[in-house]
């Protein structure tokens, strides 16, 4: 977990721009089909995690953009909710 949290900092990931990202590259191409159904069935776990409840969870899914309170391309976007569940201060 050292790297996913570093000095204070807990590391957030953009899935969706990291999977766009990659596909962009030359030889991808294979690839596109199972990036889809792995941004899919994430997009799942994060409905899922929403519906439980559990802020680990929840602010796990922020760390992966995954929710788009938590996605500054997002018009829902919400660094007050964002900071809350990732640093416990709103």
């Amino acid at each position: 977990m050292a790297i996913v949290e570093q000095h204070g900092t807990r590391w957030r990931v953009h899935t969706a721009l990291l999977l766009a990202e990659t596909l962009t590259n030359a030889g991808t191409s294979a690839l596109r089909q199972p990036f889809l159904i792995f941004d899919g069935l994430l997009r799942e776990v994060a409905e899922r995690a929403s519906a439980i409840g559990d802020p680990e969870l929840i602010r796990l899914m922020m760390q992966l953009t995954l929710l788009s309170v938590a996605d500054p391309n997002s018009p829902d976007y919400d660094p007050a909710t964002v900071n809350e569940y990732l640093y416990g201060d709103g």
